[in-house]
């Protein structure tokens, strides 16, 4: 066989090709390791198009102030086609604003009254249940879960945390990414910092910071609305994006019931079969072993019992004791399988027995997860806080 052996070279990397995809899927370390660098890398995606450097339009705002000024702006929104929307909620600080496709955009603190409602939003109401006015808005489950703890149910939103996810389901969604792939712009204020971070920020940061967001979800709306037309996306988005989004919204305000006693006596179960197990290990191991030392049992199996001559040493200088090569020594001592078991209950009972409970809610007794649809490219559905989704169900206890 003849071969080319200079054509079998690995040829230096061409950076120029490279730092824009690089850049995009922010691999840093590995532009690093191959010396490209990425300062002045343009991150063109195979979603980019056409789109001025900065807004077109300047936006301005102003905070609502008083109840005069409040229904005077709820008038001129309801004259509107198209009205952004923007909300941020805490405990501190709560704010929603409003903006027009001309520019105009304003702010209104978010004042609860003794009884949990928010009458300075009355004059908004029949914009946020108009049909005929849209409502665009960046992640509408936070807006839709706000109105609904006070009965209000909007209509005629438009999501472009879903259109954007349709669009380019590899990318990031956060508006912030959003805005400068899509309308080469940066946000002025970043509401992506941590939620504790956000709640110390100055009032009058958060309202600004709400209008600014307003105003741009309705110019990337104005974007991709006619882009997934063009990619034929509009039916699935109207037809199963939104409606699932509803569903799963359903699903968590529905909740998981938990049958709290049946779960105290599996913890107690439980407790008992993890010392049974201890005891049976102490057989082999003496006393001076913590089980829970990765280290400590790796030395035991590979070093003192010498299961396998073949295992080395990780970099960190102590023995491997992960699962799968467990599962490899099972029939050359009997500790293998007691140590796999222990380890199943042990996490059994800390991820799930002992950790469920905190999530549940005292007002129903049920446990609300957050069930996410925008994360993986395949639209997989995974669930946070807690994860449902990762309770395990191979053997009888779990």
């Amino acid at each position: 066989m003849d071969l080319n052996w200079e054509a079998l070279r690995v040829p230096t990397p061409n950076a120029q090709i490279l730092a824009p995809i690089l850049k995009r899927y922010e691999l840093k370390k590995l532009a690093q390791q191959l010396g490209i660098s990425l300062e002045a890398a343009e991150a063109q995606t195979a979603f980019d198009f056409d789109a001025p450097a900065e807004p077109k339009i300047a936006y301005s705002f102003s905070e609502i102030t008083n109840d005069a000024q409040a229904k005077e702006v709820a008038q001129t929104l309801l004259q509107a086609n198209q009205v952004g929307v923007a909300l941020f909620k805490a405990q501190e600080s709560s704010v929603c604003a409003f903006a027009l496709a001309d520019g105009r955009g304003w702010s209104l603190p978010l004042t609860p009254d003794i009884f949990g409602g928010y009458p300075c939003l009355t004059p908004f109401l029949p914009l946020l249940t108009s049909p005929t006015i849209e409502k665009v808005v960046h992640g509408a489950r936070a807006l839709k879960t706000f109105l609904h703890a006070i009965d209000v149910k909007p209509v005629a939103l438009h999501d472009t945390l879903l259109e954007h996810y349709l669009y380019a389901a590899t990318e990031r969604h956060e508006l912030e990414h959003v805005a400068q792939a899509l309308l080469k712009t940066s946000l002025q204020f970043n509401l992506s910092s941590q939620k504790e971070v956000l709640e110390n920020t100055l009032l009058s940061t958060l309202t600004q910071a709400l209008t600014e967001r307003a105003f741009l979800t309705l110019q990337v709306h104005q974007l991709l609305l006619p882009k997934l037309k063009e990619m034929k996306l509009l039916t699935l988005l109207e037809t199963c994006e939104i409606p699932l989004a509803d569903i799963l919204l359903q699903m968590e305000r529905t909740g998981v019931r938990i049958d709290l006693p049946a779960l105290r006596q599996f913890r107690t179960e439980l407790e008992g079969e993890i010392l049974n197990l201890e005891l049976k290990i102490r057989e082999y191991t003496g006393a001076g072993i913590n089980l829970a030392s990765p280290k400590q049992v790796g030395e035991f199996l590979f070093g003192e019992l010498q299961l396998d001559p073949e295992v080395k040493r990780t970099a960190r200088g102590q023995f491997p004791t992960n699962e799968e090569l467990l599962l490899k020594q099972r029939d050359k001592h009997p500790i293998i399988d007691l140590l796999l078991d222990w380890r199943a209950c042990v996490k059994l009972k800390n991820t799930y027995v002992d950790r469920l409970p905190e999530h549940i809610s005292p007002e129903d007794g049920r446990i609300h997860t957050t069930f996410q649809n925008l994360v993986t490219a395949t639209g997989r559905l995974s669930s946070t806080e807690p994860n449902l989704q990762n309770i395990p169900i191979r053997t009888e206890a779990g």
